[in-house]
């Protein structure tokens, strides 16, 4: 261990360096600190870290305490790992959750337009369905004295389109000013 001396005032502080090798041969040096009992320990524990030697004995112990660290999580602690597991179910759920709204979404939409389908089959069939009677062919339904005038189909189709294109309109204003909302976090 290599020592360096530095006076900061009226005081003498003592710096510890040392060298170490590394696995291609290579010398490296290594600043330890200014305690001499915390310094060496530092020295120790870099040296062990870098031996390395042809034994098959002392490779198998190696390869073993790669595999457990990689296994185990020994230098974190007990609070970091339930964080670590507690972030990693809020994520999974919340992209569970991200594909069941997809999938609502998707069935919502046929059901919408399964809903336009029957309601304008039905109101065709009120409105178009003839009546044979004594002489001639005639129209019968709630819809039909409605439909036979001008204003009253002009009306209904205005009202409806207008309602229409309202629902619209407010859904894609929703979407527009809510389009990453999805896609937060939960907090």
């Amino acid at each position: 261990m290599h020592t360096l001396h530095e006076k900061r005032g009226s005081k003498v502080v003592t710096h510890h360096f040392s060298h170490v090798t590394e696995r291609d041969g290579t010398k490296k040096h290594v600043y330890l600190g200014t305690d001499p009992k915390k310094s060496k320990e530092r020295l120790i524990k870099l040296r062990a870290s870098r031996i390395h030697s042809d034994n098959k004995l002392i490779k198998d112990l190696d390869s073993i305490q790669q595999k457990l660290h990689a296994v185990g999580n020994f230098d974190q602690p007990f609070d970091s790992l339930l964080a670590d597991i507690k972030e990693r179910n809020v994520k999974k759920s919340h992209a569970e959750r991200l594909i069941g709204e997809e999938e609502t979404k998707t069935r919502r939409y046929f059901f919408i337009l399964a809903a336009i389908a029957v309601l304008t089959a039905t109101a065709y069939y009120a409105i178009s369905s003839p009546v044979v009677t004594g002489a001639a062919v005639k129209t019968s339904g709630i819809l039909s004295n409605i439909a036979s005038s001008q204003l009253g189909s002009s009306i209904i189709i205005i009202l409806v389109s207008v309602v229409v294109l309202g629902t619209i309109f407010h859904y894609l204003d929703y979407m527009h000013k809510h389009r990453h909302d999805r896609y937060k976090p939960p907090h």
